[in-house]
């Protein structure tokens, strides 16, 4: 009698491991994107209507009754692309976006060189979703003809205008990988960084090895059960 307790415990024991043996503990990963856009702090000079090239960027003349001239940093607007496709982690960062997942972060690092004092009235933003006035972006530089550099978190503005899905839907959309911005209009672009973060939380998965061990060490208890069961039997 006690014996056929003591082999039923082992198999109880047996499956009880199978059990809890299933799956891992669920985990959150954190990717980022780096995109940068690397112009000059001396970018040639044209005249109006004339688009100025400038490294990653390219510069046009916005009030030419006042200033014919384009790539001096008065009156002008610069575009330019973050090209994220060139992240060796794209591929995965799109499958995140795509299960749903939420960017956390999108961190602008901005270096212009600022040529008149209405630098204070200056627009900065992605292009078709938002702009602002740069003295929502940072403090504004107190030196006109010396470069500057700053850094802010676009969701993390001031005024909020940025919303997680509006920056997917740029990143995804029209140039698919690519976000484009603009600057407007009394400064000379040098140089900008754009970081996107995105958190995926994984869901707790089987791990296969481990699930065989306890499989077959379940089956063996029963197996063992089964033997002594017949052994009484036959005695």
């Amino acid at each position: 009698m006690s014996f056929t307790k003591n082999t039923t415990w082992i198999a109880v024991t047996a499956v009880s491991v199978l059990g809890t043996g299933l799956a891992t503990p669920a985990e959150t990963y954190a990717l980022t994107l780096t995109a940068t856009a690397q112009c000059s702090a001396t970018p040639p000079v044209a005249l109006y209507p004339t688009r100025v090239i400038n490294g990653d960027c390219q510069i046009k003349q916005v009030i030419p009754t006042q200033n014919p001239i384009v790539g001096n940093g008065i009156d002008e607007a610069t575009f330019w692309d973050f090209d994220f496709t060139q992240d060796p982690n794209y591929s995965l960062f799109s499958a995140f976006a795509q299960a749903g997942n939420v960017l956390t972060s999108a961190v602008l690092s901005l270096e212009i060189i600022p040529k008149t004092s209405l630098v204070a009235t200056d627009l900065l933003g992605i292009v078709d979703v938002q702009s602002n006035l740069l003295s929502e972006y940072t403090s504004l530089p107190g030196t006109l003809n010396q470069p500057f550099t700053f850094t802010q978190d676009l969701l993390s503005l001031p005024l909020n205008p940025y919303q997680p899905q509006s920056i997917l839907a740029s990143l995804f959309s029209g140039k698919n990988g690519k976000i484009p911005f603009r600057y407007d209009d009394d400064a000379i672009v040098v140089s900008s960084t754009l970081s996107l973060t995105i958190d995926e939380s994984i869901a707790p998965v089987p791990e296969p090895t481990s699930t065989l061990g306890y499989l077959l060490l379940g089956l063996g208890g029963i197996g063992t059960l089964w033997n002594r069961q017949k052994m009484a039997r036959n005695a």
